[in-house]
């Protein structure tokens, strides 16, 4: 058992963040950032990202390093993300053997972005010698056998996308449940949602366990900076944001995308969702103002 897992099951609930790996080989401003949220979170999530184009420098430290490097400096239980884009399968094969040796046990399993054909040429090739996010979690789970990892065995985590309910298509919903479900039987033992943005969520959730999904399911929760910020989101990531919430927001500004966040995350919890996950866009204060919310409003304790 993972020291995530059991912070699940002692406590009922989770409380998880997210911030992205340096773009230099300096830790100090990812560490200081961590350690002003150390004390509201459970967990910090380390982001896999792609290389980009127009960024300088366009590259980012690796997220299994980051991951273990900010563990031992903040002592706070730490996620990786792991793509199969970017490693074969002899690369993650061995990614894990260190990352078991170092009791590095969360991974969360996305499929990453893909490259495009310019940024193939430009930047680097996609790799998905696992075919996809199923794949790779039967590929962890069969590492763990093969190299008789015990104790070591890795919490594993899984993303889906929950705004599909948005569209109003029921198909797609029904799609997006039933990748989780796969998910969910190759070995996973955690769910991470894309950011969902009002009460609807909760016809996705009834769909997901009218299904079969009985893992516990991490709510992301995003503060939107305005209709132009929603508008390229949803571009960008292909996650769908209700009419009804880019109604609430300015052109610009981030003042009520937070506070949206906030209320949401409450009401979610008042609810019964005990598992949220901040996805804070480097913002330290809207950690520290949602895990308050919730601990004033007695719903998370």
């Amino acid at each position: 058992m993972t020291k995530l897992t059991e912070i699940l099951q002692r406590k009922g609930r989770l409380l998880t963040t997210e911030f992205l790996p340096p773009k230099t080989a300096k830790l100090s401003d990812l560490v200081g950032k961590v350690l002003k949220v150390a004390t509201l979170i459970d967990s910090v999530s380390l982001p896999e990202l792609k290389a980009n184009e127009v960024s300088v420098p366009r590259f980012r430290m690796n997220a299994i390093f980051t991951a273990l490097r900010l563990r031992d400096l903040t002592g706070v239980e730490t996620i990786f993300h792991l793509t199969p884009r970017d490693y074969n399968k002899n690369a993650v094969a061995g990614l894990l053997l260190a990352a078991a040796e170092t009791n590095l046990q969360n991974v969360l399993v996305v499929g990453g972005d893909r490259y495009n054909n310019k940024e193939e040429h430009v930047l680097s090739k996609n790799v998905y010698d696992y075919s996809g996010c199923t794949s790779l979690v039967k590929g962890i789970r069969g590492l763990e056998s093969e190299a008789e990892l015990g104790t070591s065995r890795f919490c594993v985590v899984v993303g889906t996308d929950p705004t599909v309910i948005y569209t109003g298509d029921r198909g797609k919903a029904e799609s997006e449940v039933a990748k989780l479900v796969e998910r969910q039987d190759a070995g996973a033992e955690l769910a991470q949602t894309q950011p969902v943005f009002d009460m609807k969520y909760f016809e996705f959730l009834d769909l997901a366990r009218e299904q079969g999904v009985k893992i516990p399911i991490l709510v992301g929760i995003l503060p939107l900076r305005g209709k132009a910020d929603s508008i390229e989101i949803e571009q960008r990531y292909g996650i769908t944001i209700p009419h009804e919430v880019k109604s609430l927001l300015k052109d610009n500004g981030g003042e009520a995308g937070k506070v949206l966040g906030l209320e949401l995350a409450a009401g979610l919890m008042k609810e019964g969702v005990r598992c949220i996950h901040i996805y804070p866009r480097e913002d330290c204060e809207f950690v520290t103002s949602l895990a308050r919310t919730l601990s004033g409003s007695n719903q998370f304790p």
